[in-house]
């Protein structure tokens, strides 16, 4: 039985977020030079939170959200 893409995404994303979980998944250069990264194993962690937000909300499958941020690369630094 084929996985639903779903299924397999989430799969993938934990394999991958785990086996490299110490390696840099974003850098970002900021105006004065230096570089913020986050690495995979941080990026997981946020999913996972954001996850666990969704569904203490209450959000169910077919539900819609908005995500909104800032999309300049300067404004790339870890958030709180």
């Amino acid at each position: 039985m084929k996985e639903n893409g779903y299924g397999y995404y989430r799969k993938r994303i934990d394999q991958v977020c785990s086996k490299y979980s110490d390696w840099p998944a974003f850098r970002c250069m900021k105006d004065d030079g230096r570089i913020d990264s986050l690495s995979f194993g941080e990026l997981h962690r946020r999913i996972l939170k954001f996850e666990h937000v969704m569904h203490t909300l209450g959000l169910k499958k077919g539900d819609r959200v908005v995500l909104m941020d800032k999309h300049l690369p300067s404004d790339c630094s870890n958030p709180h």
